[in-house]
């Protein structure tokens, strides 16, 4: 069961409240809606982050539009550039991420990440606009924290994906994965990211 940071992942959907990060202020805070570093975050969006348990909330807030836009591009010219891929853990970790991606940040099932039948092109299109997917991928994250759920299928699609490549999948929100997706340092973003989301989403 994925009840805890570190255990792999469950077969079944859910979620619960987590711990809820309180902000400090002092007279150099940044401006409202401004992170050091980052990317303009509006009111809602800050107060999204501010309710994730601690190790989430640095996860999340670590994802920038352009991880995601890094990693669209790696697959914007099809399936040409993963054919010498194809026997790879890469690739296959690849496909992996974005499904689980797209079945968090657009709130719908996908197939299983099977490389012969994946299609890049299209997976990557999904993930325009990236500011809109970050944003959507924060908004989940905050509402599971606060105790809300997957949808059945979501939820039955994400861990159908992360209990077919558990290597990939296990381990603290924060902690690399035992493959190369770092080649790709949006990608290894993106990972970590789904990763910490399907700990709030995991039954407790």
């Amino acid at each position: 069961m994925l009840t805890s940071a570190a255990d792999p992942v469950t077969s079944g959907p859910g979620g619960s409240a987590g711990s809820a990060v309180r902000s400090s202020s002092s007279s150099s805070a940044p401006a409202r809606g401004r992170v050091p570093g980052g990317p303009q975050r509006s009111p809602h969006q800050l107060a999204d982050l501010e309710s994730l348990p601690e190790d989430v909330r640095k996860v999340l807030e670590a994802l920038r539009p352009a991880h995601i836009s890094e990693v669209a591009a790696a697959v914007a010219g099809g399936d040409m550039s993963m054919q010498y891929e194809m026997d790879s853990g890469f690739a296959a970790a690849f496909a992996s991420v974005l499904t689980c991606a797209l079945v968090l940040g657009r709130g719908s099932p996908r197939p299983a990440a099977q490389l012969w039948e994946f299609d890049w092109r299209a997976a990557g299109a999904e993930l325009e606009p990236a500011e809109d997917f970050v944003a959507a991928l924060l908004r989940v994250a905050a509402r599971l924290a606060r105790g809300g759920k997957l949808e059945d299928a979501v939820g039955k699609a994400l861990w159908r994906e992360m209990n077919r490549l558990p290597e990939l999948w296990s381990g603290a929100p924060g902690a690399a994965a035992p493959c190369d997706c770092d080649r790709l340092p949006g990608l290894e973003r993106l990972r970590r990211c789904i990763r910490a989301i399907a700990v709030l989403a995991a039954p407790r």
